[in-house]
Order: structure tokens, then sequence, then C-alpha cells
């Protein structure tokens, strides 16, 4: 079970992987049009395993219920 171990699996939590949530996020802030499909898949920030991951998720899908536009600039001073 050495992989799983090197996946983020300690058996008893749930697997994670900090490089794929970085992709979710990266990939909203480079296309924001993605967050309306990513919601659907990803309705909570608590889905997220690292804070600053829910943090950052938890801000965009704030701006983009209330229509802001998402993007690296607007999202940094959202979470100033």
């Amino acid at each position: 079970m050495e992989d799983a171990n090197a996946a983020g699996y300690d058996g008893m939590n749930l697997p994670y992987s900090p490089e794929a949530e970085q992709s979710v996020l990266g990939a909203i802030l480079l296309d924001s049009s993605c967050i309306d499909r990513v919601a659907e898949i990803l309705p909570r920030p608590d889905y997220f395993h690292q804070v600053n991951h829910v943090m950052i998720y938890s801000a965009m899908l704030e701006m983009f219920t209330l229509g802001q536009p998402i993007d690296f600039v607007t999202v940094l001073e959202k979470l100033k």
C-alpha cells in the first residue's frame, strides 16, 4: 500500500492531492467560466483538504454567486 501512502492516504482519512486542488483552483483562475461546472462537482469549499485552498475556493464561490469577475487580482483582493 505504499502507492496509496504516497498519494496522501494514511489509512484513516480520505486520500487527497494538493496538486489536484491546485489544478482546480488554477483552472478557475485561467478560465473563470469553468466555475459553473466545478461548483456542480464541488459545491462546498470543505471538499478541499488544505486550509488555504478552502479559503480560496470559498472566496471564488462567493464571487461566483454574486456575479463578480473571478481572476487572480479579484480573488487576491477578496482574500485581503
